[in-house]
């Protein structure tokens, strides 16, 4: 929405209980407990400074009381936090602390929640959410083969934070999905994304949006031995601290999935999580690389699925469904599905 001016007080200050109010899109917005150092410092700078111990990482900054003097205190004391300067366009633009530690990531330049890779139909919408922070290429392919189809949107673990749970995660996907006024929807998950794609379905249903269907790609139910994990979080560490050792390691899958945080806390998460019953239609997309202890690592699935489950099977291994010619195979079962469910 464009305005001619800017509602001004006496003080010729920003009157920001007379700008109009934007009534295009429905936004659903839910309470939740701050995810991560920055959520948490900063929900708690504003409940101190508008003395209001309720507010929750959606509640409007400005609706909840806040003006021209109380922004600028609090655009202040975060730059002490970040270390970075912040303008009061930005907190004017994302009032809520969800959206303003977003913001800021982008600043810092660390990874997005929802990366927008193809709005070419307006009327389908695919998200797939990442194994990791490392898939933004991957999914390009992808995206460029759904031309026509479906938009596509990549969803990844945040930059603010070292733990998560799959849980929190979904919330944090299905708030960005709900902001955007989707009202029906289609989910993949790729790798240890899948779990998280289900829940985020879970989570949207709950709040009125509907998930045509979630599409499993590959992801095995298996949760890591905590020491394995101990260790990928040691050399992890050693490896973000030598920066030749990072240079020289750039064109390994291996080195480089151990340097992938957003990985590394969703393998963390799995060794909490029990994955609940789900009764929505579900695909289950499978590589052929061990189709011989299918039913060992993707059994599970079958087991919770109470909707319809589907099981499609491409030729290919685990690191490469978004290679030359196999990410063709893998959009050709996306669009028919979704074209399908489209016709229905």
């Amino acid at each position: 929405m464009m305005i001619d001016n800017m509602p001004l007080t006496d003080n010729e200050k920003i009157d920001y209980k007379e700008l109009p109010i934007i009534h295009s899109v429905e936004v659903l917005k839910t309470a939740r407990e701050p995810i991560g150092d920055l959520e948490t410092k900063i929900l708690e700078l504003w409940k101190k400074a508008l003395g209001n111990d309720s507010l929750h990482v959606n509640s409007h900054f400005f609706e909840a009381g806040a003006d021209s003097l109380t922004a600028v205190v609090a655009l202040n004391d975060i730059e002490n936090i970040v270390n970075k300067k912040l303008s009061l366009h930005q907190l004017v633009a994302n009032p809520t602390v969800a959206s303003l530690v977003e913001c800021i990531n982008g600043e810092l330049n660390k990874p997005n929640l929802l990366v927008s890779l193809g709005d070419t139909t307006r009327t389908a919408s695919l998200y797939v959410a990442a194994s990791g922070n490392g898939d933004l290429l991957r999914f390009k392919s992808l995206a460029n083969c759904m031309n026509g189809v479906s938009d596509l949107h990549m969803l990844q673990p945040p930059g603010s934070t070292k733990k998560i749970s799959i849980q929190e995660l979904a919330a944090l996907y299905a708030d960005k999905i709900a902001s955007r006024g989707s009202k029906s929807i289609y989910l993949a998950g790729f790798s240890v994304g899948g779990l998280v794609a289900v829940e985020t379905a879970r989570n949207l249903r709950l709040r009125g949006i509907e998930v045509k269907t979630v599409f499993i790609v590959d992801t095995i139910l298996m949760k890591m031995p905590l020491v394995i994990i101990w260790l990928w979080q040691g050399l992890a560490s050693v490896l973000a601290k030598l920066h030749a050792a990072r240079q020289r390691t750039s064109g390994s899958k291996v080195l480089s999935a151990i340097q992938d945080r957003g990985l590394l806390m969703q393998v963390s998460a799995m060794r909490n999580h029990v994955l609940a019953p789900y009764d929505g239609d579900t695909v289950l997309i499978k590589s052929s690389a061990y189709r011989w202890i299918h039913g060992a690592l993707l059994g599970g699935w079958r087991k919770v699925m109470n909707g319809r489950l589907k099981e499609v099977e491409i030729e290919t291994s685990h690191s490469h469904f978004f290679e030359p010619g196999k990410v063709d195979q893998l959009a050709n079962v996306l669009k028919r599905e979704i074209n399908k469910k489209d016709s229905d």
